[in-house]
């Protein structure tokens, strides 16, 4: 199994919307201060074009969030993809991920609740470990936990 880095300070987080995204005020407010508290910490970020959009609970149709977790794969500055929250229809855009793409550039994957279906395919279909933890969102709350530090 393919045990990519960990981040450090001054790492490049990658944050696709592959499922929801935040359209209701209360929850783009919580990923505004997401954005804020890992920039505080240290961390570069590439936030997804439809990181503050949903429709019908998705955040763009599937083969646009295919292509963009695609891209932060293939994306040699990013070193961890966080996805952004969860939802109901991941898995309209497995047909469309490039996993040989995500073999050739193993980089971790986190999240949880609707990405763990696209986590798990990354584990075992290209040996990559995942973790199965936050997504982005989590880390909007006013004071983080411990396990989030």
């Amino acid at each position: 199994m393919i045990y990519p880095n960990f981040i450090n300070k001054n790492s490049c987080i990658g944050v696709p919307a592959p499922s929801n995204g935040a359209k209701i005020i209360e929850k783009k407010n919580k990923m505004l201060h997401a954005k804020e508290t890992l920039e505080d910490q240290g961390y570069n970020l590439v936030l997804s074009e439809n990181l503050y959009k949903s429709e019908k609970g998705r955040s763009a149709n599937a083969f646009i969030r295919a292509e963009e977790v695609n891209e932060m794969f293939k994306n040699k500055d990013i070193d961890l993809v966080l996805c952004a929250s969860g939802g109901d229809f991941l898995v309209e855009i497995l047909p469309y991920i490039d996993f040989e793409l995500i073999k050739e550039n193993p980089k971790l994957c986190a999240g949880f609740s609707d990405p763990t279906g696209l986590l798990y395919p990354i584990t075992t279909k290209c040996d990559i470990a995942t973790i199965y933890g936050q997504n982005f969102v989590a880390f909007g709350t006013q004071n983080l936990h411990k396990s989030q530090e």
